[in-house]
């Protein structure tokens, strides 16, 4: 696991936007390439926007996979020898042509890069960060520390952090919203933070939990709000032919496509930084 920090100055009343962007699943038959380029332009290229990667960006479905058909495969890749190359070239033009390199925190690996690395000693997550030009490239989970701050006469004054913990996610798709969120609560128990990212299973909520704390100075408590999310996701559950998708083959539920985004401010005052969730 590897941490990357970031220092960002704020004045008092700024507003940051966080965009999580797991599962894109892009070279799929199924997946929603008008979204993804739409919610790309609708947040990418702006200021105080960030956006953060939890992996499962291409498909990663080799022709010797079991899992593999080429009704999954989106038809412009056909007869082409490294397709999965050209998969993750096409989603760094999507990418790079609404996002700025600095806006991004860090990307992580999915189970569908890690699975090809595995087979094949090769690294797409690897190729498509070279291709935007960006070195933040965390594994499969990874944390990323915001040092909010404020400049003042004679330097940089006081200042506040968050931790976001992102992790790409496992086990089998839950069925229902509840399991997701039971299951992932749990890692607040194991990591620091104060944002917890998934995904793997295409869910696409937020969920604010307390923790009690006592005051550092004085009498009395105070809550910690945390954040536990799964993130959404890109691949659409059905299309409308006669072949089915993996999806409706394992009885997966339809999936609200698109991604988790969050609202950041930091607030001087309390010595937080304080989130709103958009989902």
């Amino acid at each position: 696991m590897l941490k990357f920090s970031r220092d960002v100055e704020y004045r008092d009343g700024d507003e940051f936007t966080l965009v999580s962007l797991f599962d894109i699943h892009y070279g799929a038959a199924a997946c929603a390439e008008d979204e993804l380029a739409r919610d790309l332009k609708k947040f990418g290229l702006k200021d105080k926007t960030f956006f953060i990667g939890g992996g499962d960006f291409g498909n990663n479905i080799k022709v010797r996979d079991r899992r593999f058909r080429f009704s999954e495969l989106h038809p412009r890749y056909y007869g082409r020898d490294s397709y999965i190359e050209d998969v993750y070239d096409d989603l760094a033009a999507v990418i790079m042509k609404h996002t700025a390199p600095e806006q991004w925190l860090a990307v992580g690996d999915g189970n569908h890069e890690q699975h090809f690395i595995q087979e094949n000693s090769t690294d797409p997550m690897k190729m498509f960060c070279e291709r935007i030009g960006y070195v933040n490239r965390g594994g499969y989970d990874y944390m990323v520390v915001l040092n909010f701050h404020q400049t003042k006469k004679g330097g940089r004054g006081s200042g506040m952090k968050f931790v976001i913990y992102v992790n790409h996610g496992w086990g089998s798709a839950a069925r229902t919203e509840g399991a997701a969120i039971t299951k992932y609560s749990r890692t607040i128990m194991y990591y620091y933070a104060d944002m917890y990212l998934f995904g793997h299973t295409h869910g696409l909520w937020a969920h604010p939990m307390v923790r009690i704390e006592p005051k550092v100075r004085g009498e009395g408590f105070k809550e910690k709000r945390v954040y536990v999310a799964e993130c959404g996701t890109y691949l659409k559950t059905f299309l409308e032919r006669k072949e089915p998708t993996y999806s409706e083959m394992k009885g997966y539920s339809p999936k609200v496509l698109g991604c988790a985004r969050f609202t950041l401010r930091p607030n001087r005052i309390r010595s937080v930084v304080e989130v709103e969730s958009i989902v």
